[in-house]
């Protein structure tokens, strides 16, 4: 289906395989530590068994930076574009825990950056997925999204 955004449960099981189907574009999202490079890989594959071109997210790269160029060296052999390459930030956790997406948290280093990245689809993204959503816990004029 052209133009369908999903996001799918970690690892490689059918559920995964389930969201796979159909798209055009799967962007993997890794962490450093050694089983990240695992779970990369064995996503990686099942991306290139079923025809997927994918492109790779690493996520929290400065928390082990040796680490994130082994994940860097393993795409560039595996013909893997890096998306980007997110750094740690706590403002993602508190951002979680009030219900609010880190790009409308506040101007963090995290938020900052996924903002350069998508300033044309965000609004858009956020409208498409809770075009009228008002609810008590969220402040006025925000969404959870």
């Amino acid at each position: 289906m052209p133009g369908r955004d999903g996001s799918g449960p970690p690892g490689i099981g059918c559920p995964v395989i389930s969201c796979l189907s159909g798209a055009d574009l799967a962007l993997l999202v890794t962490e450093p530590p050694v089983s990240g490079a695992r779970d990369l890989d064995r996503i990686a594959r099942v991306c290139r068994r079923f025809g997927i071109p994918a492109a790779v997210c690493i996520n929290k790269y400065d928390i082990n930076p040796d680490n994130a160029r082994q994940a860097e060296v393993y795409c560039r052999e595996q013909g893997l574009d890096i998306a980007a390459r997110l750094p740690y930030d706590e403002a993602m956790t508190e951002a979680m825990i009030l219900g609010r997406p880190v790009v409308e948290y506040g101007d963090t280093p995290l938020g900052r950056q996924i903002r350069q990245r998508t300033p044309p689809l965000w609004p858009e993204a956020k409208e498409k997925a809770m075009p009228s959503h008002h609810c008590d816990r969220c402040p006025r004029g925000t969404s959870p999204l």
